[in-house]
């Protein structure tokens, strides 16, 4: 009883005052009369098929954190994508957590993670589940939400917002999400009764395709039965063909005796096959979940059970997936212009013969380069792999381009009127300061994220010189691609008689920065010091760099 009463006081399922829980289970009673609350739901084959299903796909979907300018998504090396993928705590892995936040989100419609912050309070050090239904959401003195974790056999304790990742489901009041089994629990619970009737007649069904009376043409007192010798006739034939593993068993009739053999199963009679796949489907309606994702195949075919495996990306898993993303970003970085992303390419991959006709017409009209094919099927990139294609002779994009992108309409026949070197410098400034800050943000941001995850969060300095290493190797192929349109602009307009070598250029450049990263390291406090010079003045910097090589180029001093 006392056991019944606790745990009605961290049960989240709301109760109506006709429930009569004082003298049930834990759990609410439905029609049927089962006990449904969210842990019984997930005894019920379905509902943990569904749930599984829907947290391990979840779970395992690629993560990353992107820095958004304008129109473009550039991956960035951060410490959350670096706690959902990696380690989320010292007893759990990210895919772990993750997975237990869509569980409890599937069932409880609210799925709730305590962040562990640094001292500083710039980065989470770890994420820990909590379980959903041991926690109350209220408001403290202050009108701010609070969140109370009473685990039994634990203390309570009060944990303010922002030490608590919350993610609501489906919500009547935009704090708390509703609870998918406690809406619909008349549903489950036909579903476990269908179930355990099942099990029940299999296991105490004593069914032998027929029954027994005494024929009334016997010989009178031939074959009669006392009452005593009547039961234990009962309990021989109930030995002899109770349960599953008996039904149907030949025995032996005494004299007199006569077998009426039933035409019909009583189960049919129930429609109980048909009863419960009607309720496997309502359950699955509930969780935007296609039958034949668990299996049931009734009216299945190829073609349509591949179009659900879709649909089911689209209407089920994608709204499931912006809800997680927009509460992280809410929570870890609401003023920042970083966002987290999943990646469902590979849930959207068709046949092998599919995928490499999607590709052709990808790299053909420009959307994707060879490596970022190679990429998607998992493959290492390769040397040269980076350029884009047009339909037009198929050239490189780029270079049919780079008037049209880079210059402004009304100068667009300024290069073929140019009489001299200072009205062609005259072109670029512009030109220059949009390539610096691309260049510049790229770096800036790969730099700090490094560094401050690497020696600061780490203390590995030797981890984080081979990152640099590795970073300023691929660098010079970043910069030198993003100064090549403006370099080929720069010797159409000066008639090509201006050389510039944008391969050596963006080597010397890299060099140089490696050096410079490298060196303020051995500094204390010097790579910050860099980094915050760096913002105000590393895009300007880079654009007259550019502007000096220019001007040298056409045979002028390359000061200025």
């Amino acid at each position: 009883m006392f056991d019944t009463i606790l745990g009605m006081a961290t049960d989240p399922v709301p109760r109506a005052p006709t429930d009569d829980f004082w003298y049930t289970g834990i759990g609410t009673s439905t029609r049927s009369g089962v006990n449904v609350s969210e842990e019984t739901a997930m005894a019920f084959v379905t509902v943990y098929s569904i749930v599984a299903k829907q947290a391990k796909t979840m779970a395992t979907l690629p993560l990353d954190v992107v820095e958004k300018r304008g129109a473009e998504r550039i991956p960035t090396d951060h410490w959350l994508e670096d706690l959902l993928t990696g380690q989320a705590n010292p007893e759990a892995t990210g895919m772990t957590v993750r997975e237990t936040l869509w569980a409890n989100l599937e069932l409880w419609g609210n799925a709730y993670a305590e962040i562990v912050w640094s001292s500083d309070r710039l980065e989470a050090m770890e994420i820990i589940p909590l379980q959903t239904r041991y926690v109350t959401v209220g408001r403290g003195g202050d009108d701010k939400l609070s969140y109370k974790y009473a685990e039994p056999g634990k203390d309570t304790r009060y944990l303010p917002a922002s030490h608590v990742w919350h993610i609501p489901g489906l919500s009547f009041n935009g704090i708390t999400g509703l609870s998918p089994i406690g809406y619909n629990r008349e549903a489950v619970g036909l579903g476990i009764a269908t179930a355990t009737f099942g099990s029940s007649f299999f296991k105490n069904g004593t069914w032998a395709g027929g029954w027994v009376e005494r024929d009334p043409d016997a010989t009178p007192g031939v074959g009669e039965l006392s009452r005593e010798n009547g039961l234990k006739l009962v309990a021989s034939i109930e030995d002899k063909l109770k349960g599953a593993e008996k039904a149907f068993s030949v025995f032996l009739l005494r004299e007199g005796m006569k077998y009426h053999q039933t035409t019909t199963m009583p189960l049919k009679d129930a429609q109980f096959i048909e009863l419960r796949r009607y309720n496997r489907v309502d359950l699955c309606g509930i969780w935007d979940m296609p039958p034949s994702l668990i299996h049931d195949l009734t009216d299945g075919t190829f073609n349509n059970t591949e179009e659900q495996g879709r649909m089911w990306v689209r209407d089920s898993l994608r709204p499931r997936a912006v809800r997680f993303e927009a509460s992280a970003k809410a929570r870890f970085f609401p003023n920042e212009p970083l966002h987290l992303r999943h990646n469902m390419n590979g849930l959207l991959r068709g046949a092998f013969k599919d995928q490499m006709e999607a590709f052709a017409t990808g790299r053909q009209w420009g959307i994707f380069n060879v490596n970022e094919c190679r990429e998607l099927l998992e493959l290492n990139p390769v040397p040269g792999g980076e350029e884009r294609l047009t339909p037009l002779n198929m050239v490189a994009l780029g270079a049919e381009r780079l008037d049209v992108v880079t210059l402004p309409k009304e100068n667009e026949q300024a290069l073929l009127a140019v009489d001299s070197a200072e009205e062609t410098l005259a072109l670029f400034p512009p030109i220059a300061a949009d390539c610096g800050t691309r260049i510049a943000n790229r770096e800036i941001r790969a730099v700090e994220s490094s560094y401050r995850k690497r020696v600061v969060k780490e203390e590995d300095v030797e981890g984080f010189k081979a990152w640099v290493d590795k970073f300023y190797t691929e660098q010079v192929t970043h910069f030198r691609d993003a100064v090549a349109p403006m370099v080929k602009m720069f010797q159409t307009a000066a008639n090509h008689s201006a050389v510039v070598d944008a391969a050596g250029m963006a080597e010397a450049y890299a060099n140089a920065e490696y050096d410079t990263v490298l060196a303020m390291l051995e500094q204390p406090g010097g790579v910050p010091t860099l980094i915050e010079k760096w913002k105000e003045q590393k895009a300007q910097s880079i654009a007259e760099g550019l502007l000096g090589v220019f001007r040298k180029s056409l045979g002028g001093s390359d000061d200025g």
